[in-house]
């Protein structure tokens, strides 16, 4: 589902220099709480998919530690779904 958001919906914004940034500087943060095998930090497009994935989970310990682990990735992807439901 979040690759889908990604493309379909926020044009590739895991592709964009502010999300590729924050990926670098955040990826090494995220644990197995949040991806499988360390999946997210493979590339910005994976890392956007499960952050997205744990933001979204109805397990609340998975919602708390993307939070914890990947604060500006969380904030980046709640302004850019804000931005597109309001346009």
């Amino acid at each position: 589902m979040g690759h889908v958001v990604d493309v379909v919906l926020l044009n590739d914004t895991s592709k964009s220099a502010r999300f590729n940034a924050i990926y670098e500087e955040e990826k090494n943060n995220i644990t197995s709480l949040v991806t499988y095998k360390d999946y997210a930090k493979s590339n910005a497009q994976e890392f956007f998919a499960e952050v997205f994935k744990a933001m979204y989970s109805t397990d609340s310990k998975q919602q708390d530690a993307v939070k914890k682990e990947a604060p500006k990735a969380v904030d980046y992807i709640k302004n850019k779904i804000k931005e597109y439901v309001e346009d």
